[in-house]
């Protein structure tokens, strides 16, 4: 089984079944999904982290340390990420969030919990926000129970994240939660909607054909080059997001399951229309200086600003299978619910 170098401080569940997850202290994040003993992780990671030499090269650089894996960041992007806003040219995000200072504890067994007490510089708002961000890691059990295909391995985790904010709400700017999951470049992303929904692009051309549309899902590919990003609204979403890709004939995929509020107050926004909110789940494709991976991200309501709230929790779950492709593409048709032939792999 592939290891993490032990200054990064791995801790890892293991199910009966072999499925494995990994989590590390350092960026306070998961970093492996191992399904049924497999040696193949189906997330992506910075090929820096193979050993303990680049690895510390890696994190101890001036610039953003992009270990890979499953992150927590905050939102919006552009009170936190923009130093200079609105001159949005420079990007940076902030070192006491990522990779923060996390503490790792195994609370009992099967479970593992982070937790980051951190100022962050919110500039459109021009002050420093006083959090704590709480991550809660335990495995997830196969939501197909008996009815997995034969032939096809499992691994999954429920994360459990809390901000909470020591200050009164409305001294607060609107933050959120906002998880970033990385996975390997090229594959598919099916995105489940209520109705018909066109996603907003917030950044980057994408290629023709690459985003579909039916009725009740958004299909896209993430294989361009470059970097790009859509959304979708928290009304339109089913909460639930699949990544499909496969090499001969065998197939992976990763579903994340989330729980949006329509009722919440999302506040990202592309940074060209900063006005345009109430976005739930984004898609990120990269393949540039950065690495070449796709990410399935979404976002939490927020807290502070008139939101009357300065606490917040997000659950999700991660489900990953490895297979036969005939199977994995019955598990993503059931497991997404898509009935339309366009939408099908």
């Amino acid at each position: 089984m592939p290891r993490f170098p032990a200054w990064l401080k791995p801790r890892s569940l293991e199910a009966a079944d072999g499925g494995r997850v990994v989590v590390l202290q350092e960026g306070g994040r998961v970093i492996g999904l191992f399904p049924g003993g497999s040696q193949e992780n189906l997330l992506w990671t910075h090929p820096a982290l193979a050993s303990a030499s680049s690895s510390r090269r890696l994190c101890r650089s001036e610039s953003w340390s992009n270990l890979g894996g499953d992150r927590t960041w905050l939102s919006p992007e552009l009170e936190f990420f923009f130093p200079h806003y609105p001159d949005t040219s420079v990007y940076a995000p902030p070192r006491t969030l990522d990779p923060g200072d996390y503490r790792l504890q195994d609370r009992e067994r099967g479970v593992i919990s982070l937790s980051n007490t951190a100022s962050v510089m919110a500039y459109r708002a021009d002050r420093r926000v006083p959090l704590r961000i709480v991550k809660t890691v335990r495995l997830a059990s196969n939501p197909l129970g008996p009815g997995l295909p034969r032939g096809v391995d499992y691994a999954g985790y429920s994360l459990e994240v809390t901000l909470d904010a020591p200050a009164r709400a409305r001294a607060l700017p609107l933050v959120a939660i906002w998880n970033l999951l990385q996975l390997p470049h090229g594959g598919e992303l099916f995105m489940p909607t209520y109705a018909w929904c066109q996603p907003t692009r917030f950044f980057g051309i994408i290629p023709p054909g690459h985003v579909r549309v039916s009725e009740r899902c958004v299909t896209y590919r993430m294989a361009a080059a470059g970097e790009q990003k859509i959304s979708i609204p928290a009304l339109a979403t089913t909460g639930r997001m699949a990544y499909f890709w496969h090499a001969g004939r065998t197939a992976r995929l990763v579903v994340r399951s989330f729980q949006p509020d329509p009722s919440g107050i999302y506040a990202d926004a592309p940074a060209d229309r900063p006005h345009e909110t109430g976005f739930a789940l984004q898609a990120c494709n990269v393949n540039s200086t950065l690495g070449a991976f796709s990410e399935m991200e979404h976002h939490a309501a927020a807290i502070g600003g008139d939101t009357g709230l300065r606490k917040r929790q997000d659950v999700s779950h991660v489900w990953g299978f490895r297979g036969p492709r005939a199977a994995i593409e019955e598990v993503t048709q059931v497991l997404c619910g898509i009935s339309d032939r366009r939408d099908r792999i």
